[in-house]
């Protein structure tokens, strides 16, 4: 039974946030809000268990941000804030996808990687009688099934103007790898829902420059999405902002990054896309190169895929 729904733990400073479910009660850690984070990504574990990998910070932002409340800016520089914005795992509870993470009686809920100075952690919370809440729940520390998102680039710098592979994950050895450079996992099904990404043109100049135009889906030999083979249209700003400022979301783009740096919903898929143990998935970024061409860093280059992997019934 519910026994209390909206709870909160706020930790400042340089300490990392736990909670520890008591004695006769478990908890559903709904939302995590992070600010100002010593690193750009945070790890969330259950009794040592990683269950959950966020960035939090970098040029691409925060999935896990307090988003800005002011209603306009005063100048040029300032931030404002935007109607209905939530953290992305506040975006996936509202449309039943995240189920929360399960801190059955006696398990302790831990973030690591924001604690310093000047950082805020902050948690939301159900409280529930011990019996409900149980450790192989979905997300749970003994989970067999879990939502998660997997971060990936190409390994290198991208200068080019021809497909470059998504091949290496930025995520901790615990989650599988897959799509980036590695198959489905043996007895394990992964279901891919939506895309975070966004355009880019990191900077540069008018004449001289390298910016994302698509980003392309292939299973096996076929081209997923669109029939022309082009891909989905990630097509960057043409030219930098002052002083070759680089551009993040200012372009045509069908889904977004959905942080506090590109606000655009994520491109999301309703049913999921299933993919198989051994299936593999190959993910591409298009650029257009305009002169020599400007290096396209990991950072800039990284997407996040929502996956759920659950085993084979």
């Amino acid at each position: 039974m519910l026994l209390s729904k909206r709870n909160f733990k706020t930790v400042e400073g340089n300490t990392d946030l736990e909670i520890e479910a008591k004695t006769g009660q478990g908890l559903i850690i709904k939302n995590i809000m992070i600010y100002d984070p010593t690193l750009d990504y945070i790890t969330v574990s259950i009794s040592k268990t990683t269950v959950g990998y966020f960035r939090v910070g970098g040029d691409l932002g925060s999935h896990l941000a307090f988003h800005v409340g002011a209603r306009e800016p005063t100048s040029v520089y300032d931030t404002y804030g935007h109607i209905n914005q939530k953290t992305l795992l506040s975006l996936l509870f509202n449309l039943g996808l995240f189920k929360g993470y399960p801190v059955a009686s006696g398990e302790s809920f831990l973030i690591t990687g924001a604690k310093k100075a000047t950082s805020i952690q902050c948690i939301e919370y159900e409280i529930w009688d011990a019996a409900d809440i149980t450790p192989e729940m979905e997300n749970g520390s003994k989970s067999t099934s879990f939502l998660y998102i997997n971060y990936g680039h190409s390994g290198d710098n991208i200068n080019v103007a021809t497909d470059v592979l998504l091949d290496t994950t930025n995520n901790p050895a615990e989650f599988p790898d897959f799509p980036f450079g590695k198959i489905v996992p043996a007895n394990r099904n992964i279901e891919l829902y939506g895309i975070l990404a966004s355009d880019v043109l990191p900077g540069g100049t008018a004449a001289v420059t390298t910016k994302t135009e698509f980003l392309k889906f292939m299973q096996g030999k076929t081209f997923l999405f669109d029939e022309d083979r082009q891909g989905l249209l990630y097509n960057a700003a043409d030219i930098p902002g002052p002083m070759g400022a680089k551009c993040i979301a200012e372009g045509q783009s069908v889904g977004g990054n959905y942080s506090d740096v590109d606000l655009k919903n994520p491109f999301m898929f309703d049913p999921p896309i299933v993919f198989p143990q051994g299936q593999e998935l190959s993910v591409f970024w298009k650029c257009t190169k305009l002169g020599a061409g400007t290096n396209f860093s990991t950072a800039l280059q990284e997407i996040g895929l929502i996956l759920r992997m659950v085993p084979i019934s």
